[in-house]
């Protein structure tokens, strides 16, 4: 599955999934990605599975980097003079230029807030 979120994403009771950063790029992406309000930060990786504590077996993987390839789609009937074009970015490791460290999550860039693994104590410790 080949994703792009600009939220933490999370799975559920799923199992042999694969995911990869979003990989297709088409004339005026940029443009509708800029319209819907979307970043260039891909939160592709940060994969928090819910189902992991009742399943020792990890419910995905990441599609490796020589699996990996960009598709450049022309629209049929979609006139415009501009080329297909990527707009999201994706890790040094894909063939991208971004940084093969995965950006942080919600939970580790602002403070006050709480990720899956916090604990009671350490929420309270946190506003007290």
């Amino acid at each position: 599955m080949y994703l792009y979120t600009s939220n933490d994403p999370i799975i559920e009771a799923s199992r042999g999934l694969k995911f990869a950063p979003f990989n297709i790029g088409y004339p005026k992406l940029k443009e509708h990605a800029e319209a819907a309000g979307l970043t260039t930060e891909n939160k592709w990786e940060l994969i928090f599975d819910f189902s992991a504590k009742n399943h020792p077996e990890k419910a995905f993987c990441e599609l490796t980097p020589e699996e990996f390839a960009t598709e450049l789609k022309d629209i049929p009937g979609f006139e415009c003079d501009e080329v297909a074009e990527l707009y999201f970015d994706y890790p040094i490791r894909y063939g991208g230029t971004l940084s093969d460290t995965p950006p942080q999550s919600v939970a580790e860039r602002e403070a006050g807030h709480f990720s899956i693994g916090t604990s009671a104590q350490e929420a309270q410790a946190s506003i007290d």
